[in-house]
């Protein structure tokens, strides 16, 4: 099944979306600061990361939004 991209405009401050990036598969957007927070695991250690939607830049790695979902088992908090 292939999905479009939410445009930046229809996304919602502190929802959890599907979609994909270098590291994560689930992002949680935070408008205030206007990017994407997620896990990543590194090395056994996990991270928080931000990152950009795809309307913001042209840098090789942004989180691009496909659907909105629950929340994970392991929230993700919108500060760093």
């Amino acid at each position: 099944m292939n999905y479009s991209m939410i445009a930046k405009s229809e996304l919602v401050h502190g929802f959890y979306y599907l979609g994909y990036c270098r590291n994560a598969r689930i992002a949680r957007w935070n408008a205030e600061r206007n990017v994407f927070i997620y896990r990543r695991n590194i090395a056994g250690n996990t991270i928080l990361e931000e990152i950009n939607h795809p309307e913001d830049t042209n840098e090789h790695d942004v989180f691009v939004p496909e659907l909105l979902c629950d929340a994970p088992t392991k929230s993700i908090p919108l500060d760093l």
